[in-house]
């Protein structure tokens, strides 16, 4: 996966809510949702803000004791989950900037 050419936006049908510490997506079309953790939310949060993995790894590496590689593969298997089941759209940052 070529993850700095990509950048990830939400699914048009998905109603994300965030509750303490935790963030339930839905995903309106499949009328299944899903629970993220304190970190999951972390990440969702940054994937919508910054859209690119690279600046959502350095900015929580900054958060987290833990590694590049780490954070950067525990958000590749968060956003493969996410767009598998609908909840997350790839696109590039060309189609992006063309809007």
């Amino acid at each position: 996966m070529d993850t700095q050419a990509q950048s990830w936006v939400p699914s048009p049908f998905v109603v994300a809510t965030s509750l303490d510490q935790e963030t339930v997506l839905l995903n309106a079309r499949t009328g299944r949702y899903f629970v993220l953790d304190e970190v999951g939310q972390r990440m969702w949060e940054l994937l919508l803000e910054l859209g690119r993995v690279e600046p959502v790894v350095q900015t929580l590496a900054e958060e987290y004791d833990a590694t590049d590689t780490q954070l950067e593969h525990d958000l590749l298997d968060l956003i493969d989950e996410l767009e598998q089941n609908g909840l997350l759209c790839k696109t590039t940052q060309e189609s992006q900037t063309s809007l």
